[in-house]
């Protein structure tokens, strides 16, 4: 999926900016708990979901957008996330 003309491609660079060139991990994420800060009038937040609290090997991360205008919940697996946010943050 081209992620450039969704609401989801801001939010992937401003995770990019936050990670800074580290590598995705789960510890990385407070500051992504609830920011209003990224879409005007929204709320976006990135965080990871347990493989162990869902009965199974593999967890994944969840970028939610809350608001007026759109809302939605999209799932990625590290790997997969990781390599989507260092594709489209410069270097």
């Amino acid at each position: 999926m081209d992620w450039k003309f969704t609401q989801v491609h801001t939010v992937l660079i401003a995770l990019g900016r936050e990670l800074g060139g580290r590598r995705l991990h789960p510890s990385l994420l407070r500051g992504f708990e609830s920011r209003t800060d990224i879409i005007a009038d929204h709320v976006s937040s990135v965080r990871h979901i347990r493989g162990e609290d869902l009965g199974r090997r593999k967890g994944f991360y969840q970028i939610t957008i809350e608001g007026p205008r759109f809302s939605g919940t999209w799932n990625f697996f590290s790997g997969e996330l990781e390599d989507l946010v260092s594709s489209i943050t410069p270097a």
